[in-house]
């Protein structure tokens, strides 16, 4: 035995063999001893899936669940598939087909190179979806200060669109604006609200909302007496303008006081020289005996509405104070009128309430020229004035009667 281990050859032969035992131990089945060539092998991942689908369109009623997916691929790759399994990117194209029920290929994008999925479909649910205009009811929350009581609440816009399947909006029940009120909170607050579309239990309901948050306007009042708020206006709007409508953004104001035998609080508004509608923020004043009121300042609309014209043709012209022995000729026998003021007074005036008249008080015999005068009856309506007269002056000839 010793002299056939110290024989070089065997020893060769003998390494030889135990080298390649070594290798088939070590690189063992993954590898085709005959060809050299990794073998394939299969292994199977959980991972989800992202519908893409036209969102201004429908809506996706039942996501699908995870995706079961069956790679193949030499061992290393499928291993470092799946320690890489966020970069994958699983993704189920939905976005040119409508509302229905689909069976649709999955992608997969990300694998290793080298490693494949077998094709798979998902259960895909789309529905149509709908946008309907809810009024936002407006809700604080929060506690009031000690002796004050909530006023009134408005939001704007007042109106918010909801869009959804139409199950989802058969569930929305109201619309709520809510606003948080903090410590200190007294007086006309104004806050952004969130907007939360709510079902028949308060809770909310899965849809788009638009917009979002609402501008909200909350008066905090003191606990006093409530009285309607009355605008006096002063002076006037330019002339030939009408003031149609005065419109306070609060109907009545909480007073802490007396307003010593007054039943309306007051509040003077100038529109002197107005030519357009305006809002004005006006400030209430403390009346004699009002140690507060709520809120303190108020919005005040002035609607003004521009002059309207309207000219009345072939006006007879009259002649007055000529002596009863005297004749006159006037060149013109008619006029045209133009008349200018609220719209309501110049619709209701009739022909013969406008007049033109040629005064001859001291006149003497002879030609001359002669202004006329254009009038209104008084009775009319005081607010029309006479802006033009067309041929303001006739050619009169006055001559002695014969005996």
């Amino acid at each position: 035995m010793d002299s056939f281990l110290k024989n070089n050859n065997v020893v060769r032969v003998i390494a030889l063999v135990l080298a390649v035992m070594v290798w088939l131990i070590v690189k063992g089945s993954p590898e085709d001893t005959s060809t050299g060539f990794a073998v394939t092998v299969s292994d199977t991942v959980t991972h989800d899936v992202t519908v893409l689908y036209d969102r201004n369109r429908v809506a996706l009623v039942e996501p699908p669940p995870s995706v079961k997916l069956t790679l193949h691929g030499d061992r290393m790759s499928i291993m470092q598939a799946k320690w890489a399994t966020s970069l994958w990117n699983v993704t189920v194209d939905a976005r040119n087909i409508g509302p229905g029920e689909y069976f649709l290929p999955v992608t997969v994008e990300g694998l290793p190179h080298g490693v494949v999925a077998d094709p798979v479909q998902v259960k895909v649910v789309l529905a149509p979806i709908q946008s309907r205009q809810f009024d936002v009811q407006a809700k604080t929350e929060g506690e009031l200060e000690p002796g004050y009581t909530l006023g009134s609440i408005t939001t704007s816009p007042s109106q918010v669109n909801i869009t959804g399947t139409p199950d989802q909006l058969a569930h929305v029940k109201k619309v709520e604006a809510r606003v948080r009120l903090r410590k200190g909170d007294t007086g006309t607050l104004k806050r952004k609200a969130s907007v939360f579309a709510l079902d028949e239990s308060g809770q909310p309901v899965d849809v788009s909302i638009d917009p979002q948050t609402v501008d909200a306007t909350v008066v905090i009042t003191a606990q006093g007496n409530s009285f309607p708020l009355q605008v006096q206006l002063q002076g006037k709007p330019k002339d030939g303008y009408v003031i149609d409508a005065v419109k306070p953004s609060v109907a009545s104001v909480s007073v802490v006081g007396s307003l010593q035998g007054q039943d309306k609080y007051t509040v003077p508004l100038d529109v002197s020289g107005l030519s357009e509608t305006r809002t004005f923020s006006v400030k209430l004043p403390l009346l004699p005996g009002v140690t507060q009121v709520v809120p303190d300042t108020v919005d005040i609309q002035v609607v003004v509405t521009p002059p309207e014209r309207r000219t009345f043709t072939n006006v007879p012209i009259q002649v007055t104070n000529l002596a009863d022995d005297y004749t006159a000729d006037l060149s013109s026998k008619t006029v045209d009128i133009v008349v200018e003021g609220e719209k309501k007074s110049i619709d209701a005036l009739k022909p013969e309430d406008v007049q033109a008249v040629v005064d001859l008080s001291g006149q003497g015999e002879g030609t001359q020229q002669v202004s006329v005068q254009a009038n209104i009856r008084s009775d009319a309506a005081s607010s029309l004035r006479v802006v033009d007269v067309k041929n303001s002056s006739v050619q009169v000839t006055i001559r002695k009667k014969s005996v």
